[in-house]
């Protein structure tokens, strides 16, 4: 207890690892809006992102672990993508702070149950498939979201 094990630190690894998606303008040398309108470059620099982290991924985890970092890597990209949004000029710059929130929230469910009390710790952790009322909430608020910045902006 209190000690952060395999599936935590593989959890902690893969989340750090997604989240270097909010990177990527640095590395281009472009804005942080990269995600408002990326053009082909900022495209093509998002995918070869995500293939090379997902690669890294099946290289150096074992089949349970993987599982783990795939879903702690795919929240930690939302955290990342969240970020971006957030900081470009775009009128989807709540919406980014959303994602961050969102992704943090069900990230931090799985690292705080791998921290305090590992013996209960399992993919369930993550809390993504809560419950089909809590997933149609949250496409609800999306789809609210985006109607909202596409008819009343």
């Amino acid at each position: 207890r209190g000690r952060l094990g395999q599936e935590g630190r593989a959890s902690l690894c893969s989340f750090l690892l997604g989240a270097s998606v909010a990177a990527l303008p640095l590395l281009l040398g472009s804005s942080p809006s990269l995600l408002a309108a990326p053009g082909l470059r900022g495209r093509l620099a998002l995918a070869l992102h995500v293939a090379g982290v997902n690669a890294a991924l099946l290289l150096i985890y074992p089949r349970p672990l993987y599982k783990i970092a795939v879903r702690a890597c795919f929240l930690g990209f939302a955290f990342g993508c969240g970020l971006l949004l957030s900081t470009g000029r775009s009128a989807w710059r709540h919406f980014g702070w959303y994602m961050c929130s969102l992704s943090l929230f069900h990230y931090s469910e799985y690292l705080v149950t791998a921290i305090n009390n590992p013996r209960s710790l399992s993919l369930d952790s993550f809390l993504l498939n809560h419950s089909f009322e809590y997933n149609l909430a949250a496409l609800s608020s999306w789809v609210e979201f985006t109607l909202e910045k596409l008819f009343f902006p």
